[in-house]
């Protein structure tokens, strides 16, 4: 009788184990080497291509959260063309456009701040390494925002050491 109740216990360990219930709403795409199945049917580890973002909103390499989904940076929205900043405080007149969140970087340590009319970003690097593509911003519909009407009011950027970098070359795109 003992038997029969561990491989019972067995057998429902491996049902809940490989089950892919726990991946409910992973889309990777098992055709391009993304992690995860389609269908749902592979296991979707957080952190890796349109799988759950791990804690902290955090993402493998290459990959950003948004929507708690990590998927490919674009390097578009907010980027910064130099490879010396490190970190930087930005100020944008987003006029009416309404920002319903700010989705950074894997690579980057972010905050945000709304105002009427305004928006202000601080970032700075995880590492030692130049930045890109930082930030994309999130409208109300859980879409990236076109930046067209959105400018660059003031950016103030430093490089590793922290000193003052003139031309951080912010892009909105």
């Amino acid at each position: 009788m003992r038997s029969i109740h561990g491989a019972f216990t067995a057998a429902l360990l491996a049902v809940a184990v490989f089950s892919p219930a726990g991946c409910d709403g992973c889309n990777g795409g098992g055709s391009d080497g993304g992690n995860g199945g389609t269908d749902g049917s592979t296991p979707c580890p957080e952190g890796t291509l349109n799988c759950p973002c791990r804690a902290s909103n955090l993402c493998d390499d290459g990959l950003t959260c948004t929507n708690n989904a990590c998927v490919t940076v674009t390097a578009d929205g907010v980027v910064v063309g130099n490879s010396l900043v490190r970190s930087c405080d930005l100020l944008l007149n987003i006029g009416t456009t309404t920002v319903a969140d700010v989705s950074f970087d894997s690579t980057v340590i972010g905050r945000f701040r709304t105002k009427p009319q305004r928006l202000a970003l601080a970032f700075t690097a995880r590492g030692d390494s130049a930045l890109g593509g930082v930030a994309d911003l999130i409208g109300a519909d859980g879409q990236p925002i076109a930046l067209s009407a959105i400018t660059v009011e003031q950016a103030t950027c430093y490089d590793r050491l922290g000193a003052a970098v003139a031309d951080p070359a912010i892009q909105l795109r």
